[in-house]
């Protein structure tokens, strides 16, 4: 059960994007079709030419696009947007094409470029993010080779690979490394031949060129600049911007041991590997013979979307009135004023296979598509057999419009010829006002009305709450003077941005049991609020209403039930009611403690789905918040015969919700977000809520605090899904209005282009900004529906464990940590896993290639048994004398039945064990359970005895029976004098339930701090005198 308690909403200006809509389109020639568009709040560029610029970088993109993928991939058509207070020579205005779906976005708010892709590996995303002045000198662009630039976003956009080199100041991927038995510094990076260079201080130009057997990596400033003449030619995830260089890495050039973003993320394998097991590769049979790029300039236009929604149905109605019905609807299309409206055509019954309404024409303009409209209108009416759910047919036109994330917003015009007689089995009108109110839609509808064809009129309430406009017709022989007037004023709606004269604002969206608190605050006066209720489990007996029992301020708000498109009638679904109350007074905050109803359900647990929204005498202004909502789903259906935690992307289905308030993601760190995914089968009532989390686990979620919430769902059977996702914000009470700009969750440049200089890499020297929300807001949207298949063969396994770490202390000691991982059932959600191996070798490979056959650090039956998932868990380990390991664990689980598939060997990390170590500041390790939240059969976990289920884990202690040795003598580390100022505490790698999030990177001030890092050895971070970057030691 979720319960949102004293939600205080501000009314903002909330942007709404359902669903990544990914307009990059693919032939089986593997030739890409893309959408470039200009933000339109963007100044116009002064460089002369700047649109022939993009132009010639894409060209270039596309060269190195086919050069890198053996001649697989090109571009072929792009259009490119234009905002329309440019004064730029275009083709023709825009249709399809708009910035928020575009395939690469410019804008003066992107600071790097960047890709949207929040999939950990081998997944599309959704955008290249492009500053400004990217294109401003082509021939001399501050990241190198444009063509290849750009082609390290494509690959990160639509292959879902990563960088192959390390960051300044990073910790887990550093730009210097040392392999666990080297002597030598090196730049972190993966070549298929040496590469030349010098190394140069970025502050005084001076020589500053590694000391080979030093323990101490360069200086922080300094920088690997290679020569011009080389002759590696991989790879471009490292190298983009030298001319040898044209290849990414493949399984024979890969470099496994380096600590990359490609390593950690994508689970060791290359970049050519990934590529070729997307879909994309898949798709692209046919040989590819590229050609210059077709380019099409088009300027952003105000004309909202256009959705005709017709009832095919067989009807009553005389043909001679659907005659002049369709006349009026070929004129409209006929005006030559309206040419560049972009509209489509839907018709209801579907045909089968279809659900609810079958595309009839495309999404086309009307200049290009007259043809295509007429013989719709001419040949669509009166038609077809079948149920005729107009509910259905209208929600999902909703669905199509607000799916397409026009900024102009939508006008779905329904044209209704007839009832059905089965009126019980309609999709109830509830579900369509709730999808409506509070979006940026207008319904107007002809609808046919009389006492021999429909007793009473159904769309009118639905179009009133909208503001559109419905005709109601008589059955008489002209039509043509009264449909004149109505079509007179539908195009005038047409012509410019969808306005409303009081915009409904979504305040509250909710499961709430029996007897709980409706609190609800507001900083607006409200004028009105419509609310819902509907049944999710059980069915109310008595009318439910909201109560105030304290004082009386408040009157009880009562709730009927609901007639459906102007009838009341006897449902075969859940009955909803509903209450439309106008307040007289205008309180400062409106508070119910009590929402009361009587149930049949004989266990007690009748669970109501609230809906609440409201009309405001004055709203507060202040930036927008954006929502944006993904899954890992490609083109929205998902095999569960191939997804697991097993497969590149580490979780079977993932769902992404991005919040970003003037382009800048939220801060997850700010206490106070609550971010849910509703899941239902189309089928059935049963509602899955999974809480989605900002937690950089990779499972899915990337990493923390960069705006983006996931989660993992697993149905239960096959079938259509609903997915509606809620994000609520409450400001803690002691929060302050600012940006984050030296955030350590959001330092790094992960993700963002290295520029040749390597000197302003990422978001610049102080790193990536983020906004702290500062008033509380809930958005809510609805997902495309998803299509899981086979679910019956899905396998579950364990999740990876990507913070794995080994940590040497005094005494030939090991401190071995991580998050414990978890299972996702069908029935049961999250569980815990059942067992772990924990692996040694001094050879990295047999870790990775032959995990099975290596030696055991602990036997399995001295291993503790694992604790709640997402808890933090360490074992200490005693050596007796040195050695040099690598360390790597497996997580088991006992549910997946016969024949499981194997399991996925955690991040590997290696360390050196010695007498002695340098004293160090540690980390403390606390636990705090991740909480996936899901109804109606909430995750059991199995009990666990040696990790801790409040604050901290429980550490177990070993001891080596018979360790390998190494032949090598122990050295001395350098010492270092402790600072006399204090030293900053460095956070836990680890959720903690009592301090402030966890942090992926880290703040600098003066000490020592000890951390390790996958894939090599234990670093030691010495911080001096205040400054940004770091030093890195090596024990050895």
């Amino acid at each position: 059960m979720v319960n949102f308690k004293k939600l205080q909403v501000y009314w903002i200006s909330i942007v709404l994007l359902p669903a990544f809509v990914k307009s990059i389109s693919l032939d089986s020639t593997g030739s890409y079709k893309l959408v470039v568009a200009i933000d339109e709040k963007t100044a116009q560029n002064t460089i002369t030419g700047y649109v022939e610029n993009i132009k010639i970088g894409i060209q270039a993109l596309s060269e190195a696009l086919y050069s890198s993928t053996d001649s697989k991939f090109s571009i072929q058509d792009v259009d490119i947007v234009v905002p329309s207070h440019w004064d730029t020579a275009h083709d023709s205005a825009a249709t399809t094409q708009y910035y928020q779906a575009a395939d690469v976005k410019i804008s003066h708010v992107h600071p790097v470029p960047s890709a949207d892709n929040p999939n950990p590996c081998g997944r599309p995303g959704s955008a290249i993010l492009l500053p400004y002045n990217f294109f401003d000198d082509p021939q001399n662009s501050t990241f190198g080779d444009i063509g290849k630039a750009l082609l390290t976003q494509f690959a990160r956009l639509r292959f879902g690979v990563w960088e192959e080199h390390g960051f300044p100041g990073d910790v887990k991927f550093p730009y210097f490394h040392k392999t666990l038995t080297g002597s030598d510094w090196e730049v972190n990076s993966c070549t298929d031949a040496p590469i030349s260079g010098d190394f140069k201080n970025i502050e005084d130009d001076s020589d500053c060129s590694p000391t080979p057997g030093d323990e101490y990596p360069p200086v922080s400033q300094c920088r690997f600049l290679p020569s011009g003449e080389q002759t590696a030619k991989s790879s471009i995830m490292s190298y983009h911007y030298l001319e040898s260089v044209d290849k990414f890495c493949d399984a024979t050039t890969h470099d496994k041991q380096k600590p990359t973003p490609q390593n950690l993320f994508c689970r060791y394998k290359s970049i050519t590997e990934i590529i070729q097991q997307t879909s994309d590769w898949k798709q692209a049979t046919q040989p590819n013979n590229p050609s210059p790029v077709v380019f099409k300039v088009v300027k952003n236009s105000a004309s909202p979307l256009l959705y005709f929604l017709l009832d095919g149905g067989i009807s009553p109605v005389p043909s001679d009135v659907l005659s002049q019905i369709s006349s009026t609807l070929i004129n409209l299309v006929g005006d030559y004023t309206l040419e560049n409206v972009l509209a489509a055509v839907g018709t209801y019954p579907p045909n089968l296979g279809d659900d609810f309404v079958t595309e009839v024409v495309p999404w086309t303009p009307f200049r290009d598509g007259r043809d295509q409209f007429i013989v719709a209108f001419n040949t669509t009416f009166g038609r077809k057999p079948g149920f005729k759910d107009l509910g259905g047919g209208l929600k999902e036109a909703v669905r199509i419009v607000t799916a397409k994330k026009h900024p102009s917003g939508a006008v779905i015009l329904m044209v209704k010829t007839g009832t059905e007689p089965n009126t019980a089995d309609l999709t109830p009108e509830s579900d369509v006002l709730t999808q409506v109110l509070g979006s940026k839609v207008k319904i107007h509808a002809i609808e046919i009305q009389g006492s021999d064809i429909q007793p009473s009129i159904a769309l009118e309430r639905v179009v009133s709450k909208s503001e559109g406009i419905h005709f109601s017709v008589t059955p008489t022989t002209d039509l043509m003077e009264e449909l004149g007037e109505f079509m007179k004023n539908l195009t005038t709606e047409i012509q410019s941005e969808i306005k409303f004269n009081q915009e409904y604002v979504l305040v509250r969206r909710d499961i709430i049991n029996q007897n709980e608190p409706v609190d609800l605050k507001v900083n607006s006066r409200i004028r009105l609020f419509e609310a819902f209720v509907i049944p999710l489990s059980g069915m109310i007996t008595g009318s439910p209403r909201f109560t105030w029992t304290n004082n009386g301020n408040h009157p009880d708000v009562m709730f009927a039930e609901m007639a459906q498109w102007g009838t009341t009638y006897t449902s075969n679904v859940a009955k909803v009611y509903y209450s439309a109350s106008r307040i007289a007074t205008v309180y400062p905050n409106i508070l119910w403690d009590q929402f009361q109803y009587t149930c049949n359900d004989t266990q007690g647990e009748c669970r109501m789905l609230v809906y609440i929204f409201a009309q405001a005498v004055d709203i507060t202004t202040i930036p927008s918040v954006e929502l944006s909502i993904s899954t890992s789903a490609e083109n929205n259906v998902v095999d569960m015969t191939f997804e697991n935690s097993g497969s590149n992307l580490g979780t079977p289905f993932a769902i992404y919700a991005q919040l970003s308030q003037d382009r800048l993601p939220l801060m997850s760190s700010a206490h106070g977000f609550d971010v849910f995914a509703y899941v239902t089968h189309v089928d059935n009532s049963e509602v899955y809520v999974i809480r989605l989390t900002d937690d950089g686990l990779a499972v899915p979620d990337l990493s923390r605090d960069d705006g983006i919430f996931s989660g993992t769902f697993i149905p239960k059977s096959d079938g259509l899904h609903n997915i509606i996702v809620t994000a609520q914000y409450r400001v803690p009470p002691t929060t302050t209005n600012a940006l984050n700009m030296s955030n350590p969750e959001i330092s790094s440049s992960v993700g963002k282009l290295f520029p040749v200089d390597q000197i302003y890499f990422g978001c610049g020297q102080f790193g990536c900004s983020s906004i702290r929300p500062t008033v509380d807001f809930i958005v809510s949207q609805t997902l495309p529906m998803v299509e899981f298949k086979n679910v019956d063969k899905f396998k579950p396994i364990a999740h990876r464990v990507i913070d794995f770490s080994a940590t040497p202390l005094d005494d030939f000691k090991i401190l071995l940590e991580w998050t414990v991982p978890g299972v996702y059932l069908a029935e049961e959600g999250l569980v815990n896993v059942d067992s772990y191996s924990i692996k040694q070798s001094d050879d990295f490979f047999e870790l990775l290639n032959n995990f099975d056959n290596a030696e055991y650090l602990i036997p399995p039956d001295e291993i503790p048994p694992p604790g709640d998932a997402w808890n933090h868990q360490s074992i200490t380990f005693t050596y007796g004398e040195h050695a040099d390991r690598y360390f790597a664990l497996k997580a088991k689980t006992l549910r997946s039945g016969p024949n499981p598939l194997p399991s996925v060997v955690s991040v590997i990390t290696g360390a050196n064990v010695r007498s002695t170590v340098i004293t160090t500041t540690t980390t403390t390790t606390t636990s705090r359970p991740i909480t996936t939240s899901r109804t109606p059969a909430p995750p059991t976990r199995p009990p666990g005895t040696t990790t801790a289920s409040t604050t901290e884990g429980v550490t177990t202690e070993s001891v080596a029976t018979s360790p390998k040795t190494s032949t090598r003598a122990p050295t001395t580390p350098r010492t270092t004098t402790p600072p006399t100022t204090p030293l900053k505490s460095t956070p836990s790698p680890f959720p903690s339930s009592t301090a402030e999030p966890t942090k992926h990177w880290f703040e600098t001030r003066e000490g020592i701090i000890t951390i390790s890092v996958f894939g090599g050895a234990l670093l030691t971070l010495i911080v001096l005198g205040g400054g940004f970057y770091i030093w890195i030691t090596k024990y050895r």
